[in-house]
């Protein structure tokens, strides 16, 4: 299974031309929707100010109450459908705040924050890698997905398409 966690990873594309792939949603009139907007560990509630980042809308009128997510580019004026994790991710990356992973060469493991999870399409190569999903382990200051058997430039493919700064090491005892 490795080899094909590879081969994918070769093809994968970097983060900004997956983020272009992503469904477009044209004529979406912010006046009509209520607005939370993801502020990096919860959504809250606020008006839309055209800031770039992953948003929740529903309709303000009728008996539609169901919530949408969508993530919002606001250089491109683009409203972005995806799955929920890669928006989480395309926020995170926009706040800038520090996109990290830990690989241990010596167990193969690469351990993810929990809270930075990443897009579906990209966590299907380190799946298939072991044939395995992720485990998770706590540590005092967060919690971590780990995914087994990972070969070095795998990780190395991955966290480099995504802008991740991956770290050697990491103990899970």
């Amino acid at each position: 299974m490795g080899d094909v966690s590879s081969r994918l990873a070769d093809i994968l594309p970097d983060m900004r031309i997956w983020q272009q792939s992503l469904r477009s949603l044209p004529g979406i009139v912010p006046s009509f929707y209520e607005w939370m907007r993801f502020d990096g560990n919860d959504f809250v509630e606020r008006t839309f100010q055209n800031e770039t980042g992953m948003y929740q809308m529903w309709n303000r009128e009728g008996s539609d109450f169901s919530r949408m997510t969508l993530f919002y580019e606001a250089e491109t004026d683009t409203w972005l459908q995806g799955d929920w994790y890669g928006l989480r991710f395309l926020a995170l990356h926009y706040s800038d705040r520090l996109l990290i992973a830990h690989y241990d060469s010596k167990t193969a493991r690469l351990a993810i924050p929990f809270s930075q999870r990443w897009p579906e399409l990209y966590e299907r190569a380190l799946v298939l890698a072991s044939g395995f999903l992720p485990t998770y382990h706590k540590t005092e200051q967060n919690l971590w997905l780990i995914y087994e058997n990972i070969a070095p430039n795998l990780a190395e493919k991955l966290t480099k398409k995504l802008y991740i700064n991956c770290e050697e090491g990491f103990s899970c005892a």
